[in-house]
């Protein structure tokens, strides 16, 4: 399909067109370059509608690659939820457990950012564990992303587009 949709004579003409002025026929050749040109574009370009449908080239179904990420950022969020919260040895980075309140509000609220602590007085202990957990979930997220482009299982572009995703996930919760 892309010699079809080629140039079409473009350097033909343009070549012919650069003969010296006292270049022997050279109105005839810069005239049959023309019609070339003239023609390939009218019989190629004409019949490339008709050869794509023949060799059943698809562009791209932004409904199936939407369907693919909506996949892709599930299957990120069951492997951090069952690495990390499903994890019967889940530790904090100091060695400690993690409350019980905020593994359960940090499951129900995982896969939308959570909101920023509100600056006051002494913090709830509790409120400094929730951005280490969704910290420990957002690696583990990306893990499995990894994963998945290794073993090539989804498209290039979704892995980029969940990759954004993932991105744009833990920019947000870097003010947690």
């Amino acid at each position: 399909m892309l010699a079809w949709s080629g140039m079409r004579g473009v350097v033909t003409l343009a070549a012919a067109q650069s003969l010296p002025v006292d270049f022997p026929y050279r109105s005839q050749l810069v005239l049959i370059a023309f019609v070339v040109a003239l023609v390939t574009l009218v019989v190629q370009g004409g019949t490339l509608p008709l050869l794509i449908r023949v060799l059943g080239i698809r562009g791209t179904d932004e409904e199936a690659a939407r369907r693919e990420l909506s996949l892709l950022i599930a299957e990120l969020q069951e492997a951090a939820i069952g690495q990390v919260l499903d994890n019967p040895e889940l530790r904090r980075r100091d060695g400690g457990r993690f409350d019980a309140e905020v593994l359960e509000e940090v499951r129900e609220r995982f896969g939308r950012p959570l909101p920023g602590s509100s600056g006051g007085a002494a913090p709830d202990p509790r409120t400094a564990q929730r951005p280490e957990l969704v910290q420990l979930l957002a690696e583990a997220q990306q893990d499995a992303l990894d994963e998945a482009r290794s073993l090539g299982a989804y498209d290039s572009g979704t892995i980029a587009r969940a990759q954004k995703l993932l991105d744009a996930g833990s920019l947000r919760r870097g003010g947690l």
